[in-house]
Order: C-alpha cells, then sequence, then structure tokens
C-alpha cells in the first residue's frame, strides 16, 4: 500500500494569513499530496514572543482552515509546550503516524539559515523539504545551503529554483529524502505587519481570511 504523503507548515500563525494559505495549495497541488497539516509552535526558537497566545493562535488556524477537506490542524508543540524543534516534532509523529512519508514546508529565506537549525541533519532524515520561492535570492547562496546538507543529484530543469509550473528536486545523500522547489506562490505577506498596523491599517485586514478577521476583533487581538 502506498505511504500518505503529508507537509507539515509550521509556523506561529500570528496571526495566520492567506500567504500561508497560498502556500499550503501550491504544495497540496505541487506535490501531490494527500493533506498539509497547520502546525502552530508553541514557542518557535526562531522568533521572539509577541502577539496571541498559542489558544488563540490554534484558534485562528481553525477558523481560516475550516472546510477545507485536506487542510488539518496538527496541535502537538502546542501540547508539548516549550520550545518546538523540529527534530523533536517529526520524531514524535513519525511514533504516532507509522506509514505517513512527511515533508517539511519553509520559505526559501528560512531555508537558507537550515543548517543552523538545532539537529538539522536529522530533520532531513526524518522528512522532505518542500521550499517556497522568494525573489532576489542568488541561485549560489540556495546552492550553498544545497552543499551543506549533502545534495547531489538534481531532477528538473533550468536553474536552482524552477520556472513557473515546475518542481526542482535535489536528492539528499544518505537520507532518503530530498530537496523540492515550489515555483510558487510569493505573497508579501508578513504576520508581524499584520500585527503592528492591525490598529491602524484598514488594509491590512485584506490580506487575512474574514474568519479570522472576525476573530481577531472579536477577540480584541493586536489592540
Amino acid at each position: 500500500m502506498q505511504s500518505k504523503r503529508v507537509a507539515l507548515l509550521g509556523g506561529s500563525f500570528d496571526p495566520i494569513h492567506l500567504g500561508h494559505l497560498a502556500l499550503a495549495e501550491e504544495a497540496l497541488a505541487g506535490m501531490e499530496l494527500d493533506a498539509v497539516w497547520f502546525l502552530p509552535a508553541f514557542i518557535s526558537p526562531h522568533k521572539s514572543r509577541s502577539g496571541a497566545g498559542p489558544e488563540d493562535r490554534l484558534a485562528m488556524v481553525r477558523c481560516a482552515i475550516e472546510g477545507q477537506k485536506r487542510f488539518s490542524l496538527c496541535d502537538v508543540e502546542i501540547e508539548r509546550g516549550g520550545t518546538s524543534y523540529t527534530y523533536e516534532t517529526l520524531e514524535a509523529l513519525h511514533a504516532l503516524h507509522p506509514g505517513v512519508e512527511w515533508h517539511w514546508i519553509l520559505g526559501l529565506d528560512t531555508f537558507l539559515d537550515f543548517p543552523s537549525w538545532k539537529n538539522h541533519r536529522r530533520i532531513v532524515q526524518l522528512a522532505h523539504l518542500v521550499v517556497a520561492p522568494r525573489p532576489g535570492v542568488e541561485n549560489r547562496r540556495v546552492w550553498e545551503t544545497l552543499k551543506q546538507l549533502g545534495a547531489s543529484q538534481k531532477t528538473g530543469p533550468g536553474e536552482i529554483l524552477p520556472a513557473a509550473g515546475e518542481i526542482n528536486r535535489f536528492s539528499l545523500e544518505g537520507t532518503g529524502h530530498s530537496v523540492f522547489f515550489l515555483a510558487g506562490p510569493w505573497q508579501d505577506i508578513s504576520s508581524t505587519a499584520i500585527r503592528r498596523e492591525w490598529a491602524t491599517n484598514p488594509l491590512i485586514k485584506k490580506m487575512l481570511p474574514p474568519s479570522v478577521v472576525q476573530y481577531i476583533m472579536n477577540h480584541q487581538l493586536y489592540v
């Protein structure tokens, strides 16, 4: 029986916005996944603590993905508490869901910092990486990061970063996993900017699903 293919989209989701949802849709279709699980961090090791608490962030993700059959909320990091390290999360999910083929979604700017993540070599033994694009990043920097991860064979046309409608794949030696580069989408939306401008910029609400906007207003977040 073929393994179920699931991607994890982690983050603070403080708040979740349309860019997160577009990325999940692109990964779902482009990678032919069975599902995307949204994985709010309790405390991200890469971001300072501010904004909404974990229960509100969970609730906003629920609002955003309601009715999307192949989107799910995974609360394993919130339930565990403490700093949310990716390798620990993947080890826990492997134990809870044997037979799943895991993919970890991250942005290109985050990918460039990936070798600094705690136990990053363990992460690529547990999951494929699915990298979303970001304009203005040099191929040289991407290739340097790939080499640090043990990239060898490339499957896909053209440059490291693919053309529209394409996906490029780099196998990682000794891991059984690969790095996949998506061609899109890229949306210049920042949760930090949303929190900062919530009270002063009415247009910022257009970057969020209406259900999330209503939740924020009902609970008086970011004021």
